[in-house]
């Protein structure tokens, strides 16, 4: 049975919590190859919303926003894959699925993934 934390160990465990905030992690596209990306911040997430809304472009921008290696904003690569934007060249190296998989793992790191919270039907003192 799992314990309820205490003030204190939320305290101790300060550091712990922000350095998850900024993790880059690192995710293998099958036929594209390994990418390393940054933790999403909720203004990241809640900007892609807007986004999405106005030019459904949503799961664009979230890729290439915490995209850390390769740098796709490197002048180099756009002028590569000839276009003007980092959301362009997403929109050239992925399919339009891997897309909108790749994003939602990404945001699945900022702690949107339903997984990481269970229930605990009753706690004893």
């Amino acid at each position: 049975m799992a314990n309820i934390i205490t003030a204190r160990e939320l305290i101790e465990r300060k550091t712990e919590f922000s350095k998850r905030k900024e993790e880059v992690f690192s995710l293998d596209v099958d036929g594209v190859g390994v990418f390393k990306f940054k933790t999403p911040s909720k203004k990241l997430i809640e900007d892609a919303k807007q986004i999405d809304e106005k030019r459904d472009l949503g799961d664009e921008y979230i890729i290439s926003e915490t995209m850390v290696e390769p740098d796709i904003s490197s002048k180099e690569v756009l002028e590569a894959f000839n276009v003007a934007t980092k959301i362009e060249v997403v929109q050239e190296i992925f399919l339009a699925g891997t897309i909108s998989v790749l994003s939602r793992k990404i945001v699945d790191k900022a702690g949107y993934d339903e997984q990481v919270i269970k229930e605990i039907d009753t706690l004893k003192n």
